[in-house]
């Protein structure tokens, strides 16, 4: 079922930012700009994120350490993952790996946002937003740190964000968070990686994903599963990356 994917609206008067900063020698040059609505910093943009749009959600671990150690770290992350995330967003796919994490989501609508309690206590909802995905990788690192006595950032700075605008991109985008374990080489089959939304979607139970619409977007279940069952070359999934 073909889905029409909101385009990005302008933000209101009190949510706009006008500001120019340019630095430059000869190891940084930084450009701060709020032209269209985008953050420049580094010379990449950094994507606000909007009410009814869907978004690709990517982050990493800093170097070489690792997200996820064991199968309590995995559980403890999607636990805070509902309880941060799930008020302010429809999730639709995701998949945890070792070094880092996918996301498939879709930022729940304004007046929806407006009944959760102190967001008022906030200039604007964007900044409520990007509040919870802060909260959500800090409250995880504070406990991470504390159980393996480490200290300091755990996910890079920034995660990324990419707006999802079209039906093929969703499309792809699912199958591609779905099999990234095959990708990385941690498993050779789609089922036997259980910290992804895949498995949720083939069999019958509870879950806070928004099961019913994707599978509705395949046309059934079985659809879906052979959906997943496709294998596209490096420079498919290269493509798909980099979208």
């Amino acid at each position: 079922m073909a889905q029409n994917f909101p385009k990005v609206g302008k933000l209101s008067e009190s949510d706009s930012l006008y500001f120019r900063k340019v630095k430059s020698d000869n190891f940084q040059k930084v450009l701060l700009f709020s032209e269209n609505f985008l953050i420049f910093k580094a010379m990449k943009p950094k994507i606000l994120l909007y009410t009814d749009s869907y978004y690709h959600i990517y982050n990493h671990a800093v170097g070489k350490e690792s997200l996820f150690l064991s199968n309590e770290n995995y559980l403890f992350f999607l636990n805070k993952y509902s309880y941060y995330i799930h008020p302010i967003a429809k999730t639709f796919a995701y998949c945890l790996l070792p070094n880092h994490l996918h996301i498939l989501l879709k930022i729940r609508s304004v007046d929806t946002l407006m009944q959760i309690e102190h967001i008022n206590d906030y200039e604007n909802y964007h900044l409520y937003i990007s509040k919870q995905f802060s909260n959500l990788f800090s409250s995880y690192t504070q406990a991470f740190n504390k159980k393996y006595n480490r200290m300091g950032n755990l996910f890079i700075s920034n995660f990324k964000r990419k707006l999802i605008e079209t039906d093929s991109y969703f499309a792809q985008l699912l199958y591609y968070i779905h099999i990234n374990p095959i990708h990385h080489s941690i498993t050779k089959n789609i089922t036997e990686w259980q910290y992804s939304s895949y498995q949720s979607f083939t069999k019958d139970s509870n879950t806070k994903l928004e099961k019913d619409e994707v599978i509705n977007w395949f046309g059934n279940k079985s659809d879906f599963i052979e959906y997943h069952k496709q294998r596209l070359g490096m420079d498919k999934i290269e493509e798909i990356e980099y979208l």
